[in-house]
């Protein structure tokens, strides 16, 4: 009787192990699988990768041959001032002192929301159910608590 249990015992490790070793290759053959297509999704990325850096780099060479044509435009047009005093001291006319202009004060503004409270009490009650609305033109002032 205790050999039969003993075998027994052995026959479940040995079942069980298999098993083991079964959901482990079974693991190992699905994650190799999925390395192999990150790996492919890595290279496609790096392919794309050097295609924007082309197209950066051309678009950057185009814009640097513009702005070189823009200084030998400016370099060209540029007509030189006739004195120094030109450039520094522009032809400015003199200001009249007429009467200065007076802008009138605005009157404050009356507080319209005098009359909001800071916050409604909206905690649950036993009894008459409380009134968990803000007052209409308090929406910004009043916060509701819970």
């Amino acid at each position: 009787m205790k050999e039969n249990q003993d075998e027994r015992k052995k026959i479940m490790k040995v079942g069980v192990i298999l098993i083991m070793i079964l959901v482990f290759v079974f693991w190992l053959f699905v994650m190799k699988h999925s390395f192999i297509k990150q790996a492919s999704e890595v290279n496609q990325d790096k392919e794309e990768l050097q295609s924007i850096r082309d197209e950066l780099n051309e678009t950057l060479d185009k814009l640097n041959e513009g702005l070189n044509k823009i200084k030998e435009v400016e370099s060209e047009n540029f007509l030189p001032a006739t004195s120094s005093s030109d450039i520094l001291m522009p032809d400015i006319s003199p200001v009249s002192e007429e009467q200065p202009i007076i802008i009138p004060e605005l009157p404050e503004p009356k507080d319209l929301n005098s009359s909001c409270p800071a916050y409604i009490n909206c905690m649950p009650t036993i009894g008459a159910a409380r009134s968990c609305s803000i007052p209409i033109g308090c929406e910004g002032i009043t916060e509701l608590v819970y």
